[in-house]
């Protein structure tokens, strides 16, 4: 600014220097002006045309007009898209936010000039100048001067046509031989504008144009890039959530659904992303549950072991500490139950054991009426929460998914509910969905199942970033004794580092959401984000982590049973001298991917290497 300040006049490139496009390539705008209007071939038509026209004029510039003269379709179709074209350069560019506040210092103080090497026309440029509320004296355009600063000639005649020399005029741009270099050859002082370089989330393999068109706008308008965590949520957690929120609006709509209910936990950062874009019609309920919460209170309905367990959500290892605890028994005397039973609570079985074995079967039946007991007395705390919060007719309960047992649960419980499920993605071998009203976003029973393999690798990454800042509802209880309905487990991030870390991740994710809701990418023509392209970020920060990525993430403490690292192994040195140490430490790792890259460190495609290890090491 020292530098910038000693001159009268400060001219600017625009392109890529005050404006930015929110698309890859200049070129892409013709691929959207393809999609737009559905002309077939229309991008490599214009792209000749613009070859030829060059040709044709042999001079530094072309004009737009120009160009579409060499485009061979019918005069109408001509006019249309050179006007789509012009409309559509206007949406997909916005203010350069980087240089925002060197442009800012200055936009009162000196006599700003704007210089562009550029086909589009004079109106259509001050349209796009206006939009972004940039403030100048005076505007060069290559294509109605036939100089260009590619050849530097136009900076002549800009210094004969004010009136000055290079000494009063310093220029800023991108382009280091057009900004920087050519200015110099006529005594004007000048500064490159670097792009910035920082890594982001992105997938390289992707080249769909919604998929670009969202990296650009990524790479636009994320501001805090310094803060790792709230870029994760801006560019990973943000698209997805926007476009559930999309999709879950129009599910809604088509089902005549205006009352939806987010369970807690997971649902609270949805619901916050869906109420950003919802119509005033629909109302949005943070609606407390929990899977224990909700299936406790439905077993009193059952008399075995083995149905209860059916209904519950539990893996293929359980201790019967554990077990009991989602049975509704809070408390066990581990030196009685060895004494009565000879059974270690806090050992570890395979669910399809726990059914066959007569000790643990035994003890069932000894506690199935306190189970009973305690499940219909939270069961009628449950109905009286649901009935004031008007839980009936036709609702919708949202949540990240993954096997619908809470639906399940609500359905059997509440009759005169219409009860509709509606999921980040549901498990394709849930044995609910023909008969619930249920759908998942990314995958279900009958779609996506590619996405769920891909999911499987992740499944803490994916699940911590919906967390929220509260403890997860244990039980419902007697209102008018607590002034309250819930009872809530002990927050288990309260003292710790994750929960700043979640509470930047959900910052970043609902400031991309507003920023894109802003923009006028919002209400393009065809849908941007959609399914295909809201998960990509995520699953490649997933699948394809950097080394920062591993580690930033992988020392986060996730809670599953136990409070344990995502993915910190120990050094390759200690596995090398202890192969039983690393299948164990393997086995036991949430992110196998991030595992294997902070062990390795080098680049490789580790989806791939951690499919191979799991086939040695996992059978």
């Amino acid at each position: 600014m020292k530098e910038i300040n000693k001159y009268k006049y400060i001219s600017f490139d625009i392109f890529d220097t005050l404006i930015k496009r929110n698309v890859e390539k200049p070129e892409d705008i013709f691929k959207i002006v393809e999609k737009k209007l559905q002309i077939e071939n229309f991008y490599e038509k214009r792209i000749d045309a613009q070859k030829k026209a060059y040709l044709k004029k042999k001079k530094s510039e072309v004009t737009l007009d120009e160009i579409y003269e060499n485009i061979d379709l019918d005069k109408k179709i001509i006019e249309n898209a050179k006007d789509c074209e012009r409309q559509t350069e206007i949406e997909f560019c916005q203010y350069n936010l980087k240089i925002d506040k060197t442009y800012n210092e200055i936009r009162d103080k000196s006599k700003i000039i704007l210089i562009t090497d550029m086909y589009l026309d004079r109106d259509t440029i001050s349209k796009i100048l206006n939009k972004c509320s940039i403030k100048y004296s005076k505007l060069y355009i290559s294509s109605e001067l036939n100089l260009t600063k590619s050849k530097g000639n136009i900076f002549k005649y800009i210094l004969k046509d004010l009136k000055m020399n290079g000494k009063d005029l310093i220029h800023l741009g991108d382009n280091f031989k057009s900004d920087f270099l050519n200015p110099r050859k006529y005594g004007i002082c000048s500064i490159h504008i670097k792009d910035s370089t920082t890594r982001h989330f992105f997938n390289k393999n992707n080249q769909n144009i919604e998929y670009n068109i969202l990296k650009s706008f990524i790479k636009n308008n994320q501001k805090c890039s310094d803060n790792y965590f709230f870029k994760c949520g801006y560019e990973c957690l943000g698209p997805l959530l926007y476009g559930f929120s999309k999709w879950l609006l129009k599910e809604i709509e088509a089902e005549n659904i205006n009352r939806l209910f987010f369970l807690s936990r997971d649902g609270k950062i949805i619901k916050e992303a869906f109420d950003l874009i919802k119509q005033n019609s629909v109302e949005s309920i943070y609606f407390f549950g929990s899977r224990r919460s909700t299936i406790v209170p439905s077993l009193w309905k059952y008399n075995t072991l083995e149905k209860m367990i059916s209904i519950m959500h539990v893996g293929r290892r359980i201790t019967i500490k554990n077990l009991f605890k989602k049975l509704g028994i809070e408390t066990l005397d581990r030196e009685l139950i060895i004494n009565k039973y000879d059974i270690d609570i806090y050992k570890e079985y395979m669910v399809s054991n726990i059914l066959t074995d007569k000790k643990i079967n035994k003890m069932f039946i000894d506690y199935v009426d306190e189970i009973k007991k305690n499940s219909k007395n939270e069961y009628d705390f449950l109905l009286e929460y649901y009935q004031k919060q008007n839980f009936k007719g036709k609702v919708a309960i949202i949540d990240i998914g993954w096997n619908g047992n809470m639906q399940n649960a609500i359905q059997n419980m509440i009759s005169d509910v219409d009860l509709n499920g509606y999921y980040i993605g549901l498990k394709p071998n849930n044995i609910y969905q023909d008969r619930q009203k249920m759908k998942g976003y990314l995958f279900d029973k009958y779609s996506g199942y590619e996405l769920f393999e891909k999911e499987e690798y992740f499944p803490l990454v994916f699940e911590f970033l919906f967390m929220t800042q509260h403890g997860s509802v244990k039980k419902f209880v007697d209102f008018s004794k607590n002034n309250c309905y819930v009872e809530l487990e002990k927050y288990e991030y309260e003292d710790r580092p994750e929960k700043f870390i979640l509470k930047d991740i959900q910052n970043g994710a609902i400031q991309f959401i507003k920023d894109f809701i802003s923009s006028n990418l919002n209400n393009c023509v065809f849908e941007i984000i959609n399914k295909d392209i809201s998960y990509l970020n995520l699953y490649e920060l997933g699948l394809n982590p950097s080394l920062k990525d591993s580690k930033k993430i992988g020392n986060i403490m996730f809670v599953d049973n136990d409070l344990k690292y995502i993915a910190k192994p120990k050094i390759l040195l200690c596995y090398i001298l202890n192969i039983k140490k690393f299948i164990v430490d393997y086995k036991s790792s949430s992110w196998r991917i991030g595992f294997l890259k902070r062990i390795l460190k080098i680049k490789s495609n580790y989806y791939v290497i951690n499919k191979k290890i799991r086939k040695i090491f996992l059978k």
